[in-house]
C-alpha cells in the first residue's frame, strides 16, 4: 500500500511539474527584449502601408516569442480572434496562414533553439477605414515532433503564456504613413531561397526598398 501511495505522489508530482512546463519554457518578448508577462496586454496602435496593395493598411504587433528553455522546442501560436471586427489576420510564424473569420486559429509550428528570438510575422488587414479597437489573445503553445516519414508535423502538447493584443485602428493616423506608399519590391525568392522574377505559388520571400523583408503568400 505505502508503494502505491509513493508512486501516485511520484506521479501527480510530474503531472504538476508538466502542467508548468510550456510557461517556464516560453516568453512574449516586446522588439527591444522585454518581457510581456503572461496575462498581460500589448497595445498595436501602429499603422502601416500594406505592402503589396497601397490601398490598404495594416497593424502589426513587433511581438516576439523566445525560448528561455535549455533544448530546442517546437511553438505554435494561438490566436482568439473572437472579437475580430472586420479583415484578416495573417500570420507567417512557421508559414503564411490568413485567417478571414472571428474565432479560435493557429500558426503553424517552428523550432526554436535555445535562447531563440523569433519574430511572430503577423499582422491585422482591415477592409474598410472604420475606426476599430478590439482584443485578441495569443497564446504560445509547447509541440511535440510527430512520426510522420518524409515530413515533419507536429501535435500540440500544452500551453503557455498568454497574452492580449489590443488592436487600435484610427484612421487620422493613417497620414503618418504616407511616405511608405512609396515602397517597392526589390528582389523576390521562393520558400528555398532561391531567387525569382515573379510571384510563385507557396511562400515568397520579397525584400522591399525600405529594407524590410516580408513573406506574402500565393494561392
Amino acid at each position: 500500500m505505502k508503494k502505491i501511495f509513493t508512486l501516485a505522489a511520484v506521479l501527480l508530482m510530474s503531472a504538476a511539474a508538466m502542467a508548468q512546463n510550456a510557461k517556464s519554457m516560453i516568453q512574449f518578448v516586446d522588439a527591444k527584449g522585454n518581457v510581456i508577462a503572461d496575462g498581460a496586454t500589448f497595445v498595436a496602435n501602429n499603422i502601416e502601408a500594406d505592402p503589396f496593395d497601397d490601398t490598404k493598411y495594416q497593424i502589426k504587433p513587433e511581438i516576439f516569442v523566445k525560448n528561455v528553455s535549455e533544448k530546442e522546442i517546437p511553438v505554435a501560436v494561438r490566436f482568439d480572434l473572437t472579437n475580430m471586427p472586420n479583415g484578416e489576420l495573417v500570420s507567417c510564424f512557421g508559414e503564411c496562414r490568413p485567417f478571414t473569420k472571428p474565432g479560435a486559429h493557429e500558426s503553424a509550428y517552428r523550432t526554436l533553439n535555445s535562447g531563440q528570438n523569433a519574430s511572430l510575422e503577423t499582422e491585422w488587414k482591415p477592409d474598410n477605414s472604420d475606426p476599430a479597437t478590439w482584443e485578441a489573445t495569443f497564446t504560445a503553445c509547447l509541440g511535440q515532433e510527430v512520426d510522420g516519414g518524409f515530413i515533419t508535423t507536429y501535435k500540440f502538447l500544452e500551453a503557455g503564456p498568454s497574452i492580449k493584443v489590443k488592436f487600435i485602428y484610427d484612421v487620422t493616423g493613417i497620414e503618418n504613413v504616407n511616405n511608405n506608399l512609396q515602397v517597392k519590391e526589390v528582389a523576390r525568392f521562393n520558400a528555398q531561397g532561391q531567387k525569382i522574377t515573379e510571384p510563385c505559388k507557396g511562400i515568397n520571400i520579397v525584400k522591399l526598398s525600405n529594407g524590410k523583408t516580408v513573406k506574402q503568400l500565393i494561392k
